[in-house]
């Protein structure tokens, strides 16, 4: 039980960590490529 709530924890955080991971470099690519266009577009929200 303990082994098995131990890989269910690993598998999780690294779940989170990937997520974390594709958000920022979507942003980052986002802003690096859009620029201006990208913060009108956010200005208009």
């Amino acid at each position: 039980m303990v082994f098995f709530q131990i890989v269910i924890n690993i598998v999780f955080f690294t779940l989170i960590a990937v997520i974390l991971l594709l958000i920022v470099g979507f942003f980052g690519v986002c802003q690096s490529r859009w620029g201006k266009a990208f913060d009108g577009v956010s200005v208009v929200k």
